[in-house]
């Protein structure tokens, strides 16, 4: 009988070269002019043949196309899209998860939404970035087309966490977002968009202003909702010189800016808008001191505007309104009607402090000994925030 002899070491040498073989396969190789020559083709190939890629490469190679793919930003949509046709086909988890990586220094470029695309036509890989991600592909697509990528990641980065910035950054890279790419910096640097109220008290005015100069007009518009939602009354008052920012996007009550960006906005955040506006021109007239402490405390009762052209407060409440002035040390109190009638057609065009008191003070009838008995004029001495508090609690409403 015939017998095999080194059978044992036939085996052995078999195995080694197969093994060998899935190594080199698995080896990204070198980018040489023929791999070149062969991507382009890749890249002008058409419909009919792009389907059959998938089965021309092995892993090495498709690691090294995907290189490739972002090696020129330049490229036709088109191109782009027959580049990533290898792609398409059960398995290619490990492949897809290096194209999303790559895509994070090049996710400017629009055209490279159709790696997305790819993922959504496949339920296993909209699956899979769900599961290990916690990304919905299909949503990420929108804000892909919008250009608006570091807005999605911001948000993912910022639901349900507690605000503080070394878990919005452990959330970015749960998402897969790569501490070293060109979108985790952006992120980064959109972090006070999803910040809590204890992270914006931490940075401060200046922090804050610093972020808003490097955001777009959209993205001061999603912070400022973002403060209002986190930031209570005391805190808001703390960042009213930064209200200025964003009421230079916003406009004036009547504007149509106005409208097209506060009436999307919760009631609640609505009303927190008003309570800050109130607040910045009881700080942009009066400044810091007495008379503005005072009135702080009145910002979340009825509507505060600024004179047109003098430094002066008009403070208006259910039934009553309050004249303040920045140099003029007294404080004059009106009917709502009476003051809508008589005063404000009168002062509305008038020029400074000045004339405007003298105008009041000799021809409105504000003493307690005239026919109006809820009118008063009140100077800033004594225990004049006694008394005025006293007075608006007995004759307007209750404090």
């Amino acid at each position: 009988m015939y017998t095999v002899l080194h059978f044992n070491g036939a085996v052995g040498y078999i195995t080694d070269i197969v093994d060998r073989r899935k190594v080199n396969a698995e080896k990204k190789p070198d980018l040489t002019d023929e791999y070149i020559k062969l991507f382009e083709m890749v890249a002008h190939s058409d419909g009919l043949r792009q389907p059959g890629w998938a089965y021309c490469f092995n892993s090495g190679e498709l690691k090294l196309l995907a290189e490739y793919i972002f090696m020129n930003d330049k490229r036709e949509p088109g191109e782009i899209k027959a580049m990533l046709s290898p792609y398409r086909r059960p398995g290619a988890i490990e492949f897809i998860n290096i194209l999303y990586s790559l895509w994070q220094n090049y996710y400017k470029n629009k055209n490279y939404i159709h790696l997305f695309n790819i993922i959504n036509e496949s339920d296993e890989l909209r699956t899979y970035f769900g599961r290990q991600y916690g990304v919905d592909t299909s949503d990420l697509a929108g804000y892909l087309a919008d250009g608006r990528a570091p807005e999605y990641f911001s948000r993912i980065a910022g639901i349900g966490g507690n605000g503080e910035y070394n878990n919005y950054c452990e959330k970015l890279q749960k998402s897969g977002v790569d501490v070293h790419s060109l979108l985790y910096s952006e992120c980064v640097n959109m972090y006070a968009l999803v910040c809590d109220g204890k992270a914006y008290m931490r940075m401060g005015t200046d922090t804050v202003k610093d972020f808003m100069k490097k955001l777009c007009h959209d993205d001061r518009i999603i912070m400022m909702q973002n403060m209002l939602r986190v930031l209570d009354s005391f805190q808001l008052k703390k960042f009213v010189p930064v209200f200025q920012l964003f009421r230079e996007y916003v406009g004036d009550k009547n504007s149509e800016s106005y409208r097209e960006v506060i009436a999307p906005f919760p009631d609640e955040i609505r009303k927190k808008y008003l309570l800050w506006q109130n607040q910045y021109f009881i700080y942009s007239i009066l400044g810091d001191g007495e008379k503005a402490e005072f009135w702080m405390g009145y910002a979340d009762r009825g509507t505060i505007t600024r004179h047109g052209y003098a430094n002066i407060l008009i403070l208006c409440f259910e039934s009553f309104t309050a004249i303040e002035f920045k140099n003029v040390d007294a404080a004059y109190f009106f009917n709502i009607m009476y003051f809508e009638e008589n005063i404000e057609p009168y002062i509305c065009n008038m020029q400074t402090e000045q004339d405007i008191e003298e105008w009041i003070y000799n021809n409105t009838e504000w003493s307690l000994d005239k026919t109006h008995q809820d009118h008063w004029r009140k100077a800033h001495i004594g225990s004049w925030q006694l008394d005025m508090k006293a007075y608006m609690s007995r004759n307007l409403f209750k404090i």
